[in-house]
């Protein structure tokens, strides 16, 4: 396993049951800025349904911008 980057958490709600994480170290950015995660909340299915949309498509942002990265070293 590989960590591809690290959050800070920058809010706890206990009583929203929310989490805020912030991104501190992304060396090549696949995860968004600031990322909350919430249970029991009106819009969690919709909120977790994007979340989970966007890490499965960031294994192939990070193929693409890794193979730009290695296009660009053998120019």
């Amino acid at each position: 396993m590989e960590t591809v980057a690290i959050m800070e958490i920058i809010s706890l709600d206990d009583t929203k049951g929310t989490v805020s994480l912030q991104r501190v170290a992304d060396p090549f950015e696949t995860l968004p800025v600031k990322v909350s995660l919430a249970k029991d909340l009106p819009a969690f299915d919709d909120d977790f349904k994007e979340i989970s949309e966007f890490c499965a498509d960031s294994p192939k942002r990070l193929r693409e911008k890794l193979k730009s990265m290695k296009l660009g070293e053998d120019a």
